[in-house]
């Protein structure tokens, strides 16, 4: 059994690829959060909660054997930029701490590919400073693997997400636009593959 949150973009097309593996899921999401596609997967539990409350968090996470740290602030459209560093940095260590104290043995980070590139944002320091608090706080008994999706795009993308909207947008002839060279894009269903892949390796 594996916990992970899981009412995003990325996050629910990881609970639809987990549930194809096979792999029975207790999925995290926030109180205010749309989750009937979830309600609906015979293979998910849905708990309600917050990334802050890491007692919550660890009774959660009792009995599952990975975790997938999907949930964060994604991309540069935040006004104000401590949202990076409160949903990227912090709340990714009181995450992995109670999976740690929960016996969880291994479990994948979302990171960036802006931390590939060593982009120079608020994003990707706190993606970065994430990834260093998730290997940190999981200690000795933990294995973490950190991946690094580029722009996901592809079906599913209920809110939708800024890029979901630019192209919704594009495609209406309501946005005139070029993509500059070095943008890369992936399929959501297939970064949310690379997760399962990672975390198959656990002992589920």
């Amino acid at each position: 059994m594996l916990f992970r949150s899981g009412s995003g973009f990325l996050g629910s097309a990881v609970v639809r690829a987990l549930g194809v593996a096979g792999h029975e899921v207790v999925a995290l999401v926030r109180p205010n959060s749309a989750c009937a596609h979830l309600d609906a997967a015979p293979f998910v539990r849905v708990k309600v909660g917050t990334l802050e409350d890491q007692a919550a968090l660890e009774a959660h996470m009792r009995g599952c054997a990975g975790l997938c740290h999907v949930a964060g602030a994604a991309g540069r459209f935040y006004a104000d930029r401590s949202t990076y560093e409160r949903s990227n940095h912090l709340a990714s260590a009181l995450v992995f701490r109670a999976a740690r104290r929960a016996g969880i043995s291994r479990a994948v980070y979302t990171g960036t590919v802006a931390q590939v590139l060593r982009l120079d944002n608020a994003y990707a320091h706190s993606k970065r400073r994430g990834a260093e608090a998730a290997r940190r706080e999981a200690g000795p008994g933990m294995e973490v693997v950190v991946v690094h999706p580029s722009g996901m795009i592809g079906p599913h993308d209920r809110k939708p997400t800024p890029l979901g909207r630019a192209i919704v947008d594009y495609a209406r002839g309501e946005l005139k636009a070029v993509v500059g060279g070095g943008s890369g894009y992936i399929h959501v269903d297939d970064a949310a593959r690379g997760h399962v892949a990672e975390i198959g390796r656990a002992h589920v």
